[in-house]
């Protein structure tokens, strides 16, 4: 930590009065409360002040899956290169931050893609969940892994223009898999919604 770090942390305020709850427990309560941890996953470590999941490569994010790399990272959380030993592949695997709004958003793509991969047989062109799971209090959604995202392209060829004929072949598709999205979800989409 360097010195202007450890300033401000001198003077950082309690956030919130210590609670009756936040000592440790005595007894019989303390025996409960060991056993419990043994049952549960390793210590948490802490996210990030935005909430999202600190992580090393190399580390196992569960027994499953091996943190390769990091891909990306946007206003829902990280988005993880991971191998699937149970399968043997490389998925994606996006870690929302812990963050009720964005949680709860999550459930509800998990609905619609999950509703979306049961009834549209491979024809919408929208990305496929493989698994999800709840991580430490952060939804995690295990996708296909797909190729680098429009930016990442655009980036890469440092912002050269697409041809416009492959301009009007990105709307075509994006047009077909809203078509499909709304065929195969029609009036369920509103009920996701509310």
């Amino acid at each position: 930590m360097g010195i202007e770090t450890e300033e401000v942390e001198k003077t950082r305020t309690r956030k919130r009065p210590r609670l009756g709850w936040d000592v440790a427990p005595s007894g019989l309560e303390a025996h409960q409360t060991l056993a419990k941890a043994r049952r549960s996953s390793p210590p948490k470590r802490d996210d990030d002040h935005d909430g999202h999941y600190v992580f090393n490569l190399g580390e196992n994010l569960t027994p499953r899956y091996k943190i390769l790399s990091k891909m990306g990272e946007g206003t829902f959380g990280r988005v993880l290169e991971c191998w699937d030993r149970q399968t043997g592949e490389y998925v994606a695997i996006k870690i929302v931050r812990s963050i009720r709004k964005y949680h709860d958003a999550a459930m509800i793509e998990i609905d619609i893609l999950q509703h979306l991969a049961k009834n549209e047989k491979g024809t919408s062109g929208c990305v496929q969940i493989r698994n999800w799971f709840d991580f430490r209090n952060h939804i995690c959604i295990v996708f296909e892994k797909l190729g680098p995202s429009l930016f990442d392209f655009l980036k890469r060829n440092k912002y050269s223009p697409f041809p416009v004929d492959l301009v009007r072949e990105f709307g075509h598709q994006l047009l077909e898999s809203v078509a499909c999205v709304w065929i195969v979800l029609g009036s369920t989409l509103s009920s996701f919604l509310l």
